[in-house]
């Protein structure tokens, strides 16, 4: 299986599209994804998310250069993690039930669709690194992941409607050194957050090799 570590290439092509966040996306690049559930952060967190990124177009207008998107998507996510590990809404994956759900589906296409890496399942989001396959995209592996797992969630709560954020936080990795600290990171987010053994899920995939 080919599942050796690519990082972000200047030359290659990069898509780039947005929706309250930019996305840039290239083929068979490694990922680290953040995706939630629809209730993870309140109104009052959300608008004050929109008031920070409406600051920093001000100061960086489009188009940016992907120095620029990287150094906009760490600085949203220092506050977007912070917030999240705070434990708003519902938290449904403290429930093994539906945090297996997720692990499953993780697991699924794992050296099919995409090689992963380390992952955790949080009360109320998953990180997860990700490195994919040639003819996938970032969006079409989402969308598996999320349209799949939000079906036998609410069979298994007996409930209905959105359950993931339509939108996810992801970033280019772009350096082997950068991908540790991603491993590192999601390791060590349980313990960061408090949490006890049984309020979340750590674990890894097939795996990527230097």
């Amino acid at each position: 299986m080919d599942n050796y570590f690519v990082p972000f290439r200047p030359e290659v092509d990069v898509r780039v599209y947005r929706r309250h966040l930019p996305h840039w996306e290239q083929s068979g690049a490694t990922y680290f994804i953040t995706f939630r559930t629809i209730d993870a952060l309140p109104q009052s967190r959300i608008r004050s998310l929109k008031e920070q990124k409406d600051l920093w177009l001000k100061l960086h207008p489009f188009p940016w250069s992907f120095n620029e998107q990287q150094e906009y998507a760490a600085h949203l996510f220092t506050t977007l993690d912070r917030w999240l590990d705070n434990g708003y809404g519902s938290c449904p994956l403290r429930q093994p039930e539906v945090s297996r759900i997720v692990v499953d589906s993780l697991h699924h296409f794992d050296g099919i669709r995409y090689c992963l890496d380390e992952f955790v399942t949080m009360p109320s989001h998953v990180h997860l690194l990700a490195l994919l396959k040639a003819g996938y995209t970032l969006r079409r592996v989402l969308h598996g992941w999320k349209s799949y797992t939000a079906g036998e969630i609410n069979r298994v709560l007996g409930t209905k409607g959105t359950f993931w954020l339509h939108e996810s936080y992801d970033r280019i990795v772009r350096t082997w050194e950068d991908l540790e600290w991603f491993r590192s990171y999601i390791q060590q987010n349980p313990a960061k957050a408090r949490l006890s053994e049984c309020d979340f899920v750590l674990g890894k995939g097939s795996g990527i090799r230097k």
